[in-house]
């Protein structure tokens, strides 16, 4: 199963919480293309993963779209695209596409509405309601660096998963600046910790002077690193 699909199960089953939405810099985020491996045990590469970030308009409405592939051989590969508001973040549709299953969200306010189709199934229609607008959980890494990133900063972010039926809560703490490896040499980047209380986080780091992605160590052992 893709490395994205397992973290955002094993969110889904953490613990909800509530908190005020964070606030966020919307302006940090600019258009990129971005190659990341996941390693296995510190050096076995299992998979890549390319993940695009650009602008579209939709309905003459302005939005980021983002677009992740994930491809780990011929039976373990999976595409999600997801839009979302420009201003707000907050997501307007999300595909899903990957082992047989298709998965279609569309978001309106504080509703989502899902559907989807394994194989040749008749498709499946389900509506979630929830009591203030989530962002995509396929848009986590793209939240943070839109984060006010400072040493020392703390917040939780709600975020919908398709796996889960309520809103879940992830805290999110930067501890600081670090010289961070990645492929093309060691980068200066927050070090961002985001989880659920009861767990181990997922450790992200994200780049001083652009906000690229440039790594991320998960529970487990996996690491994804640019």
């Amino acid at each position: 199963m893709p490395l994205r699909v397992l973290l955002l199960a094993a969110l889904a089953c953490a613990p909800a919480l509530r908190a005020q939405s964070p606030v966020l810099q919307p302006e940090r985020l600019v258009p990129s293309t971005d190659t990341m491996y996941v390693v296995q045990g510190g050096r076995d590469t299992i998979a890549t993963t390319v993940q695009t970030l650009r602008r579209v308009t939709v309905d003459g409405r302005d939005l980021w779209q983002v677009e992740y592939a994930f491809d780990a051989g011929v039976n373990l590969r999976m595409a999600d695209t997801t839009t979302f508001d420009v201003a707000t973040l907050l997501p307007h549709a999300q595909v899903r596409v990957g082992g047989g299953r298709r998965l279609e969200v569309a978001f309106a306010g504080t509703e989502a509405r899902l559907r989807t189709r394994d194989g040749a199934d008749e498709p499946a229609e389900v509506v979630r309601r929830f009591e203030q607008p989530l962002f995509a959980g396929s848009t986590m890494d793209v939240i943070y660096r839109a984060l006010p990133l400072a040493e020392g900063y703390a917040t939780r972010i709600p975020y919908f998963l398709p796996e889960s039926p309520v809103a879940r809560w992830i805290d999110v703490r930067v501890t600081g600046p670090e010289d961070v490896p990645s492929r093309g040499g060691a980068v200066r980047a927050w070090r961002v910790e985001a989880g659920s209380p009861s767990g181990s986080p997922d450790v992200f780091w994200i780049a001083v002077a652009d906000r690229a992605f440039i790594r991320a160590e998960h529970p487990g052992g996996m690491t994804t690193i640019r």
